[in-house]
Protein backbone atom coordinates (compact mmCIF):
# COMPACT_ATOMS: atom_id res chain seq x y z
CA UNK A 1 0.00 0.00 0.00
CA UNK A 2 1.06 3.42 -0.77
CA UNK A 3 -0.21 6.65 0.18
CA UNK A 4 0.21 10.31 -1.97
CA UNK A 5 0.78 13.49 0.08
CA UNK A 6 -2.92 14.25 -0.14
CA UNK A 7 -3.75 10.89 1.58
CA UNK A 8 -4.61 9.27 -1.80
CA UNK A 9 -4.49 5.70 -0.96
CA UNK A 10 -2.73 3.13 -4.18
CA UNK A 11 -1.73 -0.29 -4.37
CA UNK A 12 1.58 -1.56 -6.05
CA UNK A 13 2.06 -4.93 -7.61
CA UNK A 14 4.92 -5.94 -8.76
CA UNK A 15 6.07 -9.92 -9.65
CA UNK A 16 9.44 -10.85 -9.93
CA UNK A 17 10.66 -13.33 -13.30
CA UNK A 18 10.27 -16.21 -11.55
CA UNK A 19 6.55 -15.56 -10.58
CA UNK A 20 6.01 -17.19 -14.22
CA UNK A 21 2.52 -15.90 -14.54
CA UNK A 22 0.01 -13.46 -15.54
CA UNK A 23 0.36 -10.04 -13.26
CA UNK A 24 -3.24 -9.74 -14.05
CA UNK A 25 -4.94 -13.31 -13.87
CA UNK A 26 -2.11 -14.56 -11.38
CA UNK A 27 -1.68 -11.61 -9.17
CA UNK A 28 -3.66 -8.74 -9.68
CA UNK A 29 -6.99 -10.58 -10.14
CA UNK A 30 -6.97 -12.51 -7.06
CA UNK A 31 -5.76 -10.04 -4.94
CA UNK A 32 -8.84 -7.73 -5.29
CA UNK A 33 -10.88 -10.71 -6.08
CA UNK A 34 -12.98 -8.94 -9.26
CA UNK A 35 -12.89 -9.74 -12.63
CA UNK A 36 -10.90 -7.71 -14.53
CA UNK A 37 -10.83 -5.70 -18.28
CA UNK A 38 -7.42 -5.64 -19.62
CA UNK A 39 -6.17 -3.03 -21.99
CA UNK A 40 -2.80 -4.34 -23.91
CA UNK A 41 -1.06 -4.17 -26.79
CA UNK A 42 -2.77 -6.10 -29.59
CA UNK A 43 -0.10 -7.03 -32.14
CA UNK A 44 2.09 -9.50 -29.74
CA UNK A 45 3.59 -12.48 -31.27
CA UNK A 46 1.99 -15.26 -28.57
CA UNK A 47 -0.76 -13.33 -26.55
CA UNK A 48 -2.67 -14.85 -23.76
CA UNK A 49 -6.33 -15.19 -24.87
CA UNK A 50 -9.26 -13.95 -22.20
CA UNK A 51 -8.90 -16.63 -19.38
CA UNK A 52 -11.82 -17.49 -18.23
CA UNK A 53 -10.81 -20.84 -15.63
CA UNK A 54 -9.18 -18.87 -12.95
CA UNK A 55 -11.63 -17.41 -10.13
CA UNK A 56 -11.84 -14.12 -11.12
CA UNK A 57 -11.88 -13.65 -15.12
CA UNK A 58 -9.69 -11.87 -17.45
CA UNK A 59 -11.18 -9.96 -20.56
CA UNK A 60 -8.47 -9.04 -23.17
CA UNK A 61 -10.07 -5.47 -24.30
CA UNK A 62 -10.00 -4.86 -28.01
CA UNK A 63 -10.98 -1.33 -28.13
CA UNK A 64 -11.89 1.39 -26.92
CA UNK A 65 -13.27 4.87 -27.61
CA UNK A 66 -11.87 8.42 -27.33
CA UNK A 67 -13.08 11.22 -28.17
CA UNK A 68 -15.52 9.64 -30.41
CA UNK A 69 -13.31 7.55 -31.90
CA UNK A 70 -12.30 3.75 -31.91
CA UNK A 71 -8.63 3.04 -30.97
CA UNK A 72 -7.52 -0.80 -31.66
CA UNK A 73 -5.76 -1.98 -29.34
CA UNK A 74 -3.09 -2.74 -32.61
CA UNK A 75 -2.40 0.80 -32.63
CA UNK A 76 -2.50 1.66 -28.81
CA UNK A 77 0.17 0.70 -26.39
CA UNK A 78 -1.47 1.34 -23.25
CA UNK A 79 -1.04 -1.10 -20.51
CA UNK A 80 -4.17 -0.93 -17.95
CA UNK A 81 -7.02 -2.71 -16.33
CA UNK A 82 -10.37 -1.71 -14.62
CA UNK A 83 -13.30 -3.84 -12.97
CA UNK A 84 -16.45 -3.68 -13.21
CA UNK A 85 -17.32 -3.36 -9.69
CA UNK A 86 -15.49 -1.59 -6.66
CA UNK A 87 -13.68 1.02 -9.39
CA UNK A 88 -10.27 -0.51 -9.50
CA UNK A 89 -8.16 1.03 -12.29
CA UNK A 90 -4.20 -0.09 -12.33
CA UNK A 91 -1.84 1.52 -14.81
CA UNK A 92 0.93 -1.32 -15.80
CA UNK A 93 3.97 -2.13 -17.69
CA UNK A 94 3.34 -5.72 -19.02
CA UNK A 95 1.06 -7.14 -21.56
CA UNK A 96 -1.10 -9.67 -21.80
CA UNK A 97 1.81 -12.57 -23.67
CA UNK A 98 3.17 -15.90 -22.78
CA UNK A 99 6.82 -14.54 -23.36
CA UNK A 100 5.80 -12.01 -20.21
CA UNK A 101 4.53 -13.98 -18.01
CA UNK A 102 8.55 -14.54 -17.93
CA UNK A 103 9.33 -10.91 -17.13
CA UNK A 104 9.09 -9.16 -13.79
CA UNK A 105 7.08 -5.68 -13.65
CA UNK A 106 4.21 -4.41 -12.29
CA UNK A 107 0.81 -2.39 -11.92
CA UNK A 108 -0.08 1.20 -9.10
CA UNK A 109 -3.68 0.43 -8.77
CA UNK A 110 -6.23 3.24 -7.33
CA UNK A 111 -10.07 2.23 -5.66
CA UNK A 112 -11.66 5.06 -7.26
CA UNK A 113 -15.44 5.01 -8.67
CA UNK A 114 -14.91 7.96 -10.59
CA UNK A 115 -11.65 6.95 -12.50
CA UNK A 116 -12.67 3.25 -12.67
CA UNK A 117 -16.05 4.36 -14.22
CA UNK A 118 -14.25 6.76 -16.98
CA UNK A 119 -11.71 3.95 -17.63
CA UNK A 120 -14.37 1.06 -17.76
CA UNK A 121 -16.06 3.57 -20.22
CA UNK A 122 -13.61 4.08 -22.74
CA UNK A 123 -14.30 -0.10 -24.04
CA UNK A 124 -16.07 -0.73 -26.74
CA UNK A 125 -15.15 -4.31 -27.16
CA UNK A 126 -13.40 -6.92 -25.09
CA UNK A 127 -12.43 -10.74 -25.90
CA UNK A 128 -15.01 -13.10 -24.53
CA UNK A 129 -13.59 -16.46 -23.32
CA UNK A 130 -13.69 -19.28 -25.19
CA UNK A 131 -16.52 -21.71 -24.18
CA UNK A 132 -15.40 -24.92 -22.58
CA UNK A 133 -14.89 -28.18 -24.02
CA UNK A 134 -17.54 -30.70 -22.80
CA UNK A 135 -16.10 -34.27 -22.06
CA UNK A 136 -17.73 -35.48 -25.35
CA UNK A 137 -16.02 -32.78 -27.35
CA UNK A 138 -12.71 -33.22 -25.82
CA UNK A 139 -12.44 -36.87 -26.81
CA UNK A 140 -13.33 -36.27 -29.89
CA UNK A 141 -10.23 -33.65 -30.85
Amino acid sequence: MLTSMKGRGFSSFAKYTRFRDDLYSGLIGNYLKQNLYVKSWGKMHDPLPSNCSVPYYVYNVNEVRLEGKPISDTVDHSKWCVTLVGGWTCIADLNREVSQMKRGGGAICTSDDAVGRAFYGLITHYEPCEPPRSDAQHREL
